[in-house]
């Protein structure tokens, strides 16, 4: 009995540790970076300077007509949900409609942008740091998003069958001061924008 019980305290994982460690191996040792390389140099990060230079006229025909060549040439390297968004780009007339597929390409190249950066070992912030630089304006919107999602969250609990009373109460209070907060944030930026613009 005590031998079925070092089997699965000590071997077991030490087996299933093993195989992870082939298939993990296995399938990421061999990735083509290369291939990742021609994608980030010759289509993504080139198109992501188009957009990020072109965005302050946001004129979509011009973008559409400048990225075709890259589309052209380095088709193989292109993930497919880019070419399918360039493609219905360069179909729809219609304006509302081609604003909506534009965000979408726009959102697409830098998801893919920044995804090829990662694999390919260049620096990239995270989160926090993003945060750290960020223009107080920006940091503000990313605050009251993140005390709407906790506001939100705090509802959902609230909605939990059979919570006891003295549970619903402190999660009603944590929702109200949230919402204090939320306020407050808002009336600061309120505030700031307004001081900014009679400063200038």
């Amino acid at each position: 009995m005590d031998y079925i019980f070092d089997f699965f305290k000590i071997i077991l994982p030490t087996i299933i540790a093993g195989i992870f460690a082939i298939f993990n191996t296995r399938y990421n040792k061999n990735i083509p970076l290369e291939k990742f390389e021609i994608a980030y140099n010759r289509v993504y990060y080139p198109l992501y300077k188009l957009i990020v230079d072109s965005d302050a006229n946001k004129d979509i025909d011009i973008i559409v007509e400048k990225s075709e060549l890259y589309f052209l040439k380095y088709r193989k390297y292109i993930d497919i949900s880019t070419i399918r968004l360039y493609e219905l780009l360069q179909i729809n007339d219609n304006n509302s409609k081609r604003k909506a597929i534009y965000q979408s390409f726009k959102y697409n190249i830098y998801d893919k942008n920044t995804y090829l950066r990662k694999r390919l070992g260049y620096l990239e912030p995270n989160y926090i740091q993003l945060y750290k630089y960020s223009t107080p304006s920006k940091q503000s919107v990313i605050r009251i998003m993140m005390e709407l999602a906790f506001a939100y969250i705090t509802i959902l609990v609230a909605t939990i069958p059979n919570l006891p009373n003295n549970y619903y109460n402190i999660v009603l209070l944590v929702f109200s001061i949230l919402l204090v907060i939320v306020f407050i944030e808002i009336i600061t930026c309120i505030i700031r924008t307004i001081y900014y613009k009679i400063r200038k």
